[in-house]
């Protein structure tokens, strides 16, 4: 019976591999771990394992380009909700809200909780955007999309303090847009 300790190298993988009749289940505990632990070594294993011993590679070939593949397949629940979340909004090209949340994340660690912007945070929020951006009515309905598009990520995978910081600015795009652009359309 195999098992792995988080210490093997390549090499050590790649036996493990051809010494057992059953290269599936050798692949699939390799999957579950090392992938997950320590992802440039289960990367580098692939690759290996294609160039050492290509029959065995292009038997499991789907096993292991499903595995390599993070946003699909069983291996996927491994991953925590704000990972989850993170790659979501990063494929989309929503890398504002991904820095948005790590900022209150930080500032929740500092004990300083931000659940829901005060009116006054709002305004001086939309005051920003108006004073140093000068934002229009189409790139403000575009940035009020994006934050809403980012909330249904988060909504996805049940993140609930992103949540809440996209519906701060849900909230704040949304009173620009009925505050700053009709007053000055």
């Amino acid at each position: 019976m195999e098992s792995i300790n988080g210490e093997e190298t390549v090499k050590d993988l790649i036996d493990m591999v051809n010494r057992n009749d059953n290269a599936s289940a050798i692949i699939t505990l390799i999957s579950m771990t090392t992938k997950i632990n320590r992802p440039a070594t289960y990367n580098q294993f692939c690759k290996s394992l294609k160039l050492i011993n290509p029959e065995i590679y292009g038997k499991h070939q789907n096993l292991m380009d499903q595995d390599i593949d993070s946003n699909k397949g069983f291996f996927n629940i491994f991953k925590s909700s704000e990972s989850k979340v993170f790659e979501e909004l990063n494929q989309n090209k929503l890398e504002t809200m991904v820095r948005l949340i790590k900022e209150s994340n930080i500032v929740a660690k500092m004990g300083i909780s931000i659940n829901k912007f005060s009116d006054e945070s709002k305004n001086d929020e939309c005051k920003k955007l108006k004073d140093e951006f000068d934002l229009k009515k189409g790139p403000a309905i575009e940035s009020l999309n994006r934050f809403k598009w980012g909330k249904d990520i988060c909504n996805k995978y049940n993140h609930t303090s992103g949540l809440k910081v996209m519906q701060n600015y849900i909230d704040v795009y949304n009173l620009y847009l009925s505050k700053y652009i009709k007053e000055n359309n």
